[in-house]
C-alpha cells in the first residue's frame, strides 16, 4: 500500500496556527490602543467643556466667589467631574484676578485632565451678557489638556496642579468651601 501526499503534516499545521495566533494578537493590541486613545480624547474634550462652562459662569457673575479656592462636582455626559478654581492676584491690580481651573474625574481628583487659566474682573456690576462693553469678558484665556496623567502609559506629570507628586494639598475635597 502506498501513501499519497494529500494533506499537511502536524508540524506544518502547528506552525501555521502559531502564525495566525500571533497575527490576531497583534490586531487585538492595535484595536485596544484605538479604544484607549478614543476614550482619552473623549475625556479631554468633556473636561475642557467643564472648564469652559465654569469660566463662563465666572464671566457672567456679578462678583467672584469668596475665598481663593472653589471646588465642586458637576455632571456632564453621564460622568461626574471635579473642578477646582484657584484665584491669584493679578499684576494688573486689584480689579483683576487670575482664575486657574483644573478639571479631573470625580473618582480620580488628583489626576488633572485639563487646565484653563483666564484673567477675570473682580466685580462686574452689570454681568457680562447685559452690558455693551467688555467689562465681563475674560482678558486672557489659555487652555491645556494633558494626555499622560489619567492612567495612560507614562504616568502623571508631577508639575501639574493636583497631580500625584505635586505640591501638597492642605485641603481635602470635604474641606473645600464654596
Amino acid at each position: 500500500m502506498t501513501r499519497s501526499a494529500a494533506g499537511f503534516t502536524l508540524p506544518e499545521v502547528l506552525i501555521s496556527l502559531a502564525i495566525v495566533v500571533i497575527a490576531f494578537l497583534a490586531m487585538y493590541g492595535s484595536a485596544q490602543q484605538v479604544v484607549f486613545s478614543t476614550t482619552l480624547q473623549q475625556e479631554k474634550t468633556f473636561a475642557t467643556w467643564v472648564a469652559h462652562n465654569q469660566m463662563t459662569e465666572l464671566r457672567l457673575a456679578t462678583s467672584l466667589p469668596d475665598g481663593d479656592r472653589v471646588a465642586d462636582n458637576v455632571e456632564m455626559a453621564g460622568l461626574e467631574w471635579r473642578y477646582v478654581i484657584e484665584f491669584e492676584d493679578s499684576p494688573a491690580g486689584d480689579t483683576i484676578k487670575l482664575a486657574n481651573i483644573s478639571v479631573s474625574l470625580a473618582d480620580k481628583p488628583d489626576v488633572v485632565i485639563t487646565q484653563l487659566q483666564s484673567a477675570v474682573p473682580v466685580t462686574n456690576p452689570t454681568g457680562a451678557g447685559s452690558g455693551s462693553g467688555s467689562s465681563g469678558a475674560a482678558l486672557l484665556t489659555s487652555s491645556e489638556s494633558f494626555g499622560t496623567n489619567n492612567g495612560a502609559p507614562g504616568g502623571s506629570d508631577p508639575n501639574l496642579i493636583g497631580a500625584p507628586g505635586s505640591r501638597p494639598d492642605d485641603q481635602s475635597r470635604e474641606d473645600v468651601q464654596r
